[in-house]
């Protein structure tokens, strides 16, 4: 009887210790599921939200191409009016005395010299500080092409337009008295191509500060920073 009560135990033992174990295989496969779950979960949200920025980037690159667009006619149409309201000007300027002809050549003067000058001098600020967050966003693995490509392009606008200033202070004469109106239609023109040059680096800037944002999750807001100096007339 004895030896029945001990192979009884025994038993009892060997089917708890298959019990034991097959919970916790069971334990282990229900973790390692939940485990792949997760994974899974976490893969699909990596992959939504690398989906989400695409889409936002591509809807983000059609509205800056429509801006732009609008951007680039209205600087023509601009041009093109200012081009003839110059033409009427140019004929009143043969009729100028002395004194008026002298007070347009101090006001080119202090244009080319200081209020062009600063305005270049602050984009190359903001050129400067853009380089600078496009690396950061770089060095963090991030796609800053598109925002290099808009800083660029802003950064060459800028280099024509000190180009066209250089040419414009080499037209103003030290003695007004005898400038003819070609010239001054030239000075002009000039000035307002080289404002425009400027206004196409600036708008550049937006976009390459716009696309940053967009890189580091905060929305392509604009930041409207008011008249330049060389935006009045």
């Amino acid at each position: 009887m004895k030896k029945y009560i001990n192979l009884i135990v025994v038993v009892l033992m060997v089917l708890s210790f298959s019990f034991a174990s097959l919970a916790m295989a069971e334990d282990n496969n229900r973790n390692n599921q939940n485990k792949d779950s997760l994974k899974d979960s976490l893969g699909s949200k990596k992959d939504e939200l690398k989906s989400d920025l695409e889409a936002k980037r591509e809807a983000f690159k059609v509205k800056i191409e429509a801006e732009r667009l609008v951007f680039n006619q209205t600087l023509k149409t601009e041009r093109e009016a200012f081009k003839a309201e110059v033409a009427k000007m140019k004929e009143g300027w043969k009729l100028n005395n002395a004194e008026k002809k002298a007070k347009f050549c101090a006001g080119a003067t202090e244009m080319t010299t200081k209020k062009f000058a600063n305005v270049m001098a602050k984009f190359d600020e903001v050129s400067a500080k853009i380089a600078d967050e496009i690396k950061t966003q770089k060095d963090a693995g991030k796609d800053t092409s598109k925002a290099e490509d808009s800083l660029n392009f802003g950064k060459q606008k800028l280099a024509e337009a000190k180009t066209k200033l250089s040419e414009i202070k080499a037209l103003v004469p030290a003695d007004c008295t005898n400038m003819t109106a070609e010239t001054f239609e030239k000075i002009k023109l000039g000035a307002r191509d080289a404002k425009n040059l400027l206004k196409e680096s600036r708008e550049a800037f937006r976009t390459a500060v716009k696309e940053i944002k967009v890189l580091k999750g905060e929305g392509d807001e604009d930041d409207e920073s008011g008249e330049s100096e060389t935006d009045k007339d």
